[in-house]
């Protein structure tokens, strides 16, 4: 399945890949994608959540211990696999976004907090976040995703996990 992201959560799904590695993780999962949408403070995802009173670093932090217990420190080549769990929420991104339509850094925020189970969504809702209080974050805010009109969506393939990326 090929989904369009915008720039900015295209820049996260390339960064989730360094992210996993760094954490020793043998997959991407939704926690590496938010780590690596928490980078990028121009993201209306991040927006909405500093919106809502979150600090992204205190986020990042606390989901890095959060997985950090969980690190075997798996060394893998190639391509990282997407998890199954990671692989539906794109799917819900996609769908969120609407046919024909790039995947924003929200749709990917609001598809972690509908599926509900990752652990990106666990932080979010054990801080306080609900999905309601994170749509309700962007009517304060600009109403446009992070990409303008020059911006053209780009293209991933979520069968694919090697992002093609080397930056971290």
């Amino acid at each position: 399945m090929k989904i369009a992201f915008t720039k900015n959560a295209l820049d996260a799904m390339n960064a989730s890949t360094s992210c996993a590695r760094q954490l020793g993780h043998d997959h991407i999962g939704c926690e590496h994608i938010f780590l690596s949408l928490l980078q990028i403070p121009s993201s209306q995802a991040v927006r909405r959540l500093v919106t809502m009173g979150f600090d992204p670093a205190e986020l990042s932090e606390s989901l890095r211990q959060m997985i950090s217990q969980n690190m075997d420190g798996v060394l893998q080549r190639g391509p990282l696999p997407l998890s199954t769990r990671t692989k539906k929420v794109l799917e819900l991104a996609a769908i969120e976004a609407g046919k024909g339509n790039a995947v924003g850094t929200v749709e990917l925020v609001v598809a972690m907090l509908k599926e509900g189970e990752n652990i990106a969504a666990q932080l979010l809702f054990n801080a306080g976040a609900t999905l309601p209080a994170f749509i309700a974050a962007g009517s304060q805010g600009p109403s446009a995703e992070e990409s303008n009109s020059s911006e053209k969506p780009s293209q991933h393939n979520d069968q694919s996990s090697d992002e093609t990326s080397s930056k971290g």
